[in-house]
């Protein structure tokens, strides 16, 4: 993302295509800000959104702190 800020949060964000990134490692970056952006868009509806956060957390096998960091992009998040 052009603005860091903007990962997994804004769904239009720019993507900064300066970054020497492979075709294919691009496509996964932008498929999982696409991803981070809609279980945020789904916790926003939920009235306990740390709860859903920690419950998503169990199922994936990590912890609720791993789980953020990935959905805001400060870590990266892999398919398994």
């Amino acid at each position: 993302m052009e603005r860091h800020c903007d990962f997994g949060r804004v769904l239009d964000g720019l993507v900064d295509l300066c970054i020497p990134y492979t075709h294919g490692e691009t496509a996964g970056v932008i498929y999982e800000h696409y991803v981070a952006c809609q279980v945020h868009n789904s916790f926003r509806e939920l009235l306990d959104p740390e709860f859903a956060l920690a419950h998503l957390a169990i199922h994936v096998d990590s912890s609720p702190s791993q789980l953020a960091c990935k959905l805001y992009g400060r870590v990266l998040a892999t398919l398994a």
